[in-house]
């Protein structure tokens, strides 16, 4: 199988089957494949001020949002299910919870958020395109739900 690196954005790498995170050491890296993350739920937001704009966004498990290494005024945030990824192993035609419940790791749907301080716009259509190549349900409108960032002031809750 062929794996290509499309973009890379501060702490996550995107390629053609999903994005990996935690990558800087293999036991932490971990993978959300695009088939497990469901299109619908991505969002942006934005803080109108210096505060990071996942500490606006509420869950109502205390382990329900995950960030993904970074912080910033503007966050994409989604709804999915990560796996580890296993030492020398590339994502591939396994989903990522089929793989994690191989293992005993799996862990069910959650939030994930990845925050900067730059515009969100690169992010969101290198995700859109590489969701719409893999044939993922729903990915059409990906950047136009996303984009442009809803503006959050206050506590945001995920979950409705």
């Amino acid at each position: 199988m062929r794996i290509t690196l499309p973009s890379s954005f501060r702490r996550i790498l995107l390629f053609d089957h999903g994005l990996v995170y935690r990558y800087a050491h293999a036991h932490t890296a971990a993978v959300i494949r695009w088939q497990d993350i469901d299109a619908h739920s991505i969002r942006t937001v934005s803080s109108p001020n210096a505060t990071p704009a996942e500490s606006r966004l509420r869950t109502l498990h205390p382990a329900g949002l995950e960030p993904l290494g970074a912080n910033g005024r503007n966050a994409v945030v989604f709804r999915a299910t990560a796996a580890p990824l296993a030492a020398g192993s590339a994502p591939g035609p396994t989903s990522g919870a089929a793989r994690g419940a191989a293992r005993g790791a799996a862990t069910g749907p959650r939030f994930f958020s990845f925050g900067t301080h730059r515009d969100l716009a690169p992010l969101v259509l290198a995700i859109h395109h590489a969701m719409l190549d893999a044939g993922i349900p729903g990915a059409a409108d990906v950047a136009t739900r996303a984009l442009p960032p809803a503006v959050v002031s206050g506590p945001v809750s995920l979950d409705r």
